[in-house]
C-alpha cells in the first residue's frame, strides 16, 4: 500500500460520500494510524480503548455504529475478538482505481512511489497517542515472549519495557545505519539473553549465600 496515494483516496472518497460524519472520519484515520504501526498488514490488531483515544469518540455507543456503518459503507472490514484478552482485528478497503495500482506495482509511471511504512514512533514521539501506541506494542513483545517460552520465570512486563527503550534509542537501526524491518528475531535473542543472565545470577546467589547453620553466638567476636 502507498501510504500517501492511499490517503489521497482516501480523502476523495470522504469528501463525495454524504452519509460520513466526523466521528466516521476521525475512526478511520484512528484504524488509518494502527495500519501503519502494523506496516499496512492485510489485517491489523487494535483495541476499543485506544481507538477511542485516538478518534476522541466518548461513548461506546458512538463507537460500535461509526465501526459498523464504516463497514457496512466499505471504508474498513471488522472482525470482532472473542477472546476478551485480544483485540479485534481489522483491514483497510481498498480505494486505488485498478488501472493506478497495477502502474504503481509495475513502476512505469514515471512517478515515484513513497515507500509503503511510515515510522510511527517517530512520527508521533511528541504527542500523546504515541504512548497508546508504545502500549499496544509493549503488549505485543510481552505476549511474543510469553509465546517463545510458556515457564518463563521472567518479568515478561520489564523486559518489554527494556526491550523496546533500548531499540529507540538505536532509532529502530542495526548499528546505527540498517533500519529493523522484523523485531521478532530480536526479540527472540533479547529473551534467550535475558534467561541466560537469570540462570547465571542464580547460580552466583546459591554459592555465595550459603548460610553457616552451626554458628556459636555466645563466643566474642
Amino acid at each position: 500500500m502507498n501510504y500517501i496515494e492511499h490517503l489521497n483516496q482516501a480523502f476523495r472518497k470522504i469528501h463525495e460520500d454524504t452519509k460520513l460524519r466526523p466521528t466516521h472520519i476521525s475512526l478511520y484515520m484512528a484504524l488509518f494510524q494502527f495500519a501503519n504501526a502494523s506496516r499496512f498488514k492485510t489485517e491489523f490488531q487494535a483495541g476499543r480503548e485506544e481507538l477511542m483515544q485516538y478518534s476522541k469518540i466518548g461513548s461506546t455507543k458512538t463507537y460500535y455504529k461509526c465501526l459498523n456503518e464504516l463497514q457496512k459503507w466499505n471504508y474498513i472490514r471488522y472482525y470482532p475478538s472473542k477472546n476478551v484478552y485480544q483485540s479485534s482485528r481489522f483491514s483497510l478497503g481498498n480505494f486505488y482505481p485498478k488501472a493506478k495500482q497495477a502502474i504503481n506495482k509495475q513502476g512505469t509511471s514515471g512517478k515515484h512511489v513513497l515507500p509503503p511504512y511510515i515510522n510511527i514512533y517517530k512520527l508521533y514521539k511528541d504527542y500523546k497517542s504515541y504512548k497508546q501506541l508504545k502500549l499496544n506494542f509493549k503488549n505485543e513483545v510481552i505476549h511474543f515472549f510469553k509465546k517463545e517460552d510458556q515457564s518463563s520465570k521472567l518479568d515478561l512486563l520489564m523486559e518489554a519495557e527494556k526491550f523496546i527503550a533500548y531499540y529507540e534509542k538505536l532509532n529502530w537501526n542495526i548499528a546505527g545505519v540498517k533500519p529493523i524491518t522484523n523485531w521478532q528475531p530480536l526479540a527472540k535473542k533479547w529473551l534467550t539473553s535475558a534467561k541466560g543472565f537469570q540462570q547465571f545470577n542464580q547460580k552466583g546467589i546459591d554459592n555465595n549465600h550459603q548460610l553457616n547453620q552451626n554458628k556459636i553466638y555466645n563466643e566474642p567476636l
